[in-house]
Order: structure tokens, then sequence, then C-alpha cells
């Protein structure tokens, strides 16, 4: 009888509620009778599932709903709010419903409700706040990477990241695959050997910034996205035939590294400490008490 109910909750949730999840937002309150009374605070539980593991731990995952509602708070604003509801809906509708679907999504209710409005703030001014599933010894530091604007992201410790066992992760390319690979977006794009890869600028903490790929230099965020490998903090060897891309870490390096978060959750420290280390420049403010 209890499996029954639960499957029956899980069907509710797939017919009415995702769907409700995207229409409320992009065709108005008013189409879906379940989001009548909607606002942004009912979609952040499920945009903060997108975008951190379900196994992490409460209290990371708590850090990461108050990264994301400002993000979404931001967008919502501008009126670009959408795309990131629509990829909630996509995402859970894709997850196996089954009682474990519902106790973790659960999870993430709560941490939505035990933080609800709250948001990164410097200056008065709620921020678009980056985040990364795995780093290096340190996060990267904004205003080296992105300017004065910026310096809101300092570069901090993240010795705990190493500790995971996807810290470092190989990718293997020959020289004609790598050359396909490139010549897709590149159509000028030519290589002959792996003598014609070199790093040509790093970061303070090691991130490529720019490489030399045969006759092109490319940004180190650019070739991470074309040859989809883990991360840009990278070192390229070579035995001749094969070309190695040894990576570190996992994503841009920049703002809060989920892996030490759960980590310095796992040590008891609260969501607000967790920010607040990773952002000390930064308050955590209630959206309903700002002007």
């Amino acid at each position: 009888m209890k499996k029954k109910g639960k499957a029956g909750i899980c069907g509710l949730f797939v017919l009415i509620v995702l769907p409700c999840l995207f229409t409320g937002f992009i065709c108005g309150k008013e189409a879906c009778p379940v989001v009548k009374k909607s606002s942004m605070e009912d979609y952040v539980a499920a945009v903060t599932a997108t975008q951190i593991s379900w196994s992490a731990p409460k209290e990371a995952i708590k850090a990461q709903t108050v990264i994301a509602r400002g993000n979404l708070y931001v967008k919502w604003r501008a009126g670009k709010g959408g795309r990131e509801v629509k990829n909630a809906s996509i995402y859970l509708k894709k997850r196996k419903m089954d009682d474990l679907f519902l106790e973790k999504f659960q999870i993430f209710q709560e941490a939505a409700k035990e933080t609800e409005n709250q948001v990164l703030v410097y200056e008065n001014e709620v921020k678009e706040i980056p985040y990364h599933e795995l780093g290096t010894e340190k996060t990267r530091d904004g205003k080296e990477l992105l300017g004065e604007a910026f310096s809101y992201l300092p570069s901090v410790e993240t010795f705990n990241d190493k500790n995971s066992p996807l810290y470092v992760r190989g990718c293997y390319f020959n020289t004609e695959e790598l050359r396909k690979r490139l010549k897709r977006k590149f159509p000028g794009f030519e290589i002959e050997s792996a003598e014609q890869i070199e790093i040509k600028a790093t970061d303070s903490v090691g991130y490529v910034m720019i490489i030399q790929i045969g006759n092109q230099e490319f940004q180190g965020e650019s070739i991470k996205e074309f040859l989809e490998i883990p991360s840009s903090c990278f070192m390229v060897q070579s035995d001749g035939e094969e070309i190695r891309f040894l990576c570190r870490g996992s994503g841009h390096g920049l703002g809060m590294s989920q892996y030490t978060a759960s980590v310095m959750a796992q040590e008891k420290k609260d969501y607000k400490k967790i920010l607040n280390y990773f952002f000390p420049d930064l308050e955590i403010e209630n959206l309903s008490d700002m002007k």
C-alpha cells in the first residue's frame, strides 16, 4: 500500500508539478492552477537540484541554494529566467521517479525553505556567483581573471579538492583527432605534430589562459569546451603519437568549489560559514529586506 502511495506521488510530480514548473513561468501564473500564487522562490529548489550532486551534504546544498537563488534573481529581473526554469523541468523529468527521488528532492525543498529569500550581496547589489564541481588547491582570483569589478571573488585555499578521486584526469587525442575537432569550429586551423602545442600563459593558480595549438592561439576555457575536457587547469604531454591533456579539477575554478563545500559541511560547518569562507566580502541578506 505504501509503495502504491509513493508511486502515486511520483506520478503526480511528473504529470502536474514539472509541467507547471515551466508553464507557470513562461506562460504566466494563470496558465497552471498549481502555480497560481507562484513566485521566483517556488523554482529555487528545482533549479538548485540541477547544479549540485544530490549526494552532497545538506549544508553544502543550502550554500548552493543561496547562490542559485541570487543567480536566478539576477536573470529573473532581466527577464531571462525562463531558460533556467525550463532546464530544471527537463532535468527533473529525466530523473528516475522513485522513493529515492522523493527523499533526495525533499532535501532541496528543505534547503530552499530554510534559506528562504537569502542571497549574496556586494555593495547593496545581488551578484551572480560562480561555482564549480571540483577545483585545485586554490580557487581562481576574480579580479585577476575578470577585472576590478569582480574583486568580490577572491582566491581561497581548497586543499581538500586534491583528495577527490577525480582530481587528476588524463584526456588523450592523436594529432588527427585534434585537428578534426578544432577544424569544425575553425576551418583555417591546421596542426602537423604535437610539437606545435605550447602553453603561452597561465593565471596565478595554474589555469591555462592562452595556448598555441598548430597555427592558432586559443583561450584555455575555449579549449576546455571544444575538446570536452574537465578543466582548463592542464598540462600537455606527448609521446610523439598521442597527446595527453592532464587536467586537474572540474569546471572553471572560479567561486565556490562544491567539493570543498561538501567537506566543510561534513566537518559540521553550516552554509553561512561555507559561503563566508569563499566570499568573505559578501553579505547574506534577505530579498524582502532589500530596497
